[in-house]
Parts: structure tokens; sequence; C-alpha cells
């Protein structure tokens, strides 16, 4: 009988930290394989359409007639839904929970603000407010460019040159 081999220990039972093969198994880039050969990947996938073609077009066509399209296209949206709600949610809570001005605390009136009114290179880069949140939660959600403003206080700082109308009547008033 063939004996197996043990499976490597990926942590220290002792420590409780990575061992050196643990170490050398983790990502330095934070990709996985497939992200990090993407060419050839996708030089594979052309190799097996262009054997059989006829096989991929077929398997496209079921897919199209078959039910599991609807099917799939709603768990998708619900799956998009449900994670864009819960990445707001830890942005809001990351970012303190409440205006940086006023102190409204309804997260349906919270915004993200750019400080240093900047926010159209963001927009321009990641397209979509859930994508600008994702890059922020890998680096940590960064505090010396954004902070929570609710709709009023970004829309008046929008409106009043970079500075919200309640510091501005502050600054008056003084």
């Amino acid at each position: 009988m063939e004996q197996r081999k043990e499976r490597p220990i990926l942590f220290s039972v002792t420590t409780g930290q990575p061992s050196q093969r643990g170490k050398r198994l983790q990502s330095q880039d934070g990709l996985n394989w497939k992200q990090r050969n993407r060419d050839a990947v996708n030089a594979r996938r052309r190799e097996l359409y262009a054997a059989d073609p006829e096989k991929h077009r077929a398997r496209q066509r079921a897919y199209k007639n078959s039910d599991a399209k609807p099917a799939v296209l709603a768990y998708n949206r619900k799956w998009s839904a449900e994670y864009r709600a819960s990445l707001k949610a830890e942005m809001l809570a990351a970012y303190g929970n409440a205006c940086n001005c006023c102190g409204e605390c309804e997260a349906m009136f919270l915004q993200l603000d750019h400080i240093e009114n900047d926010g159209h290179m963001d927009r321009k880069l990641h397209k979509t407010s859930a994508k600008l949140w994702s890059k922020l939660k890998k680096l940590g959600w960064p505090k010396d460019r954004y902070q929570l403003l609710c709709a009023n206080c970004n829309f008046g700082k929008a409106m009043n040159g970079g500075i919200c109308p309640h510091q501005s009547k502050e600054v008056i008033n003084a």
C-alpha cells in the first residue's frame, strides 16, 4: 500500500503565524494565478475555440435559449446589490457614520466627499462608486483625501467654491 504524503502545515501550531512554506504560497501582489497569467489563459481559450468553434457556438446558443440565463442574471443582480450595500455600510463605518460638517447620521443622506475637490478624476478612473469604495477598502480607507458629508453639505460645498455653507457662515459670524 502506497503511503500518502501529509499536507504541509501552512501555519505554525505554536505561534499561529504562517510557516516559511505558507509565506512562499502567499501572493505578493494580491493577484491569483489566473489574473497574473491573463495572456496565457486567453491564448489557451482562443486555442480551444479555434480547435472546435462549432462546439463553443452550440454551447452559447444552448445557454441563450435555456431558462438558465434569466436566473443567472437575477442572481447576479441580487448579489451585486447586496455587495454594494455591504461595501457602502463598511465605507460609512470607516469614515465615522456621520457628516463631517453638520453631524447628520442618516445613512441615506451620507456621501463620500473628496476633500481636495478632485472627485472628477476618481469618477473618470473608477466609473462607479462601488469600484472607488473597493479601491479605498484595499488602501485601508485613507482619511487624508476623503470624508463623509451629507448631501446638503456636499452640494453646498460644490456650489460655494469648495467650502461648505455651514463653515462659511461660521467664518462670517466669527
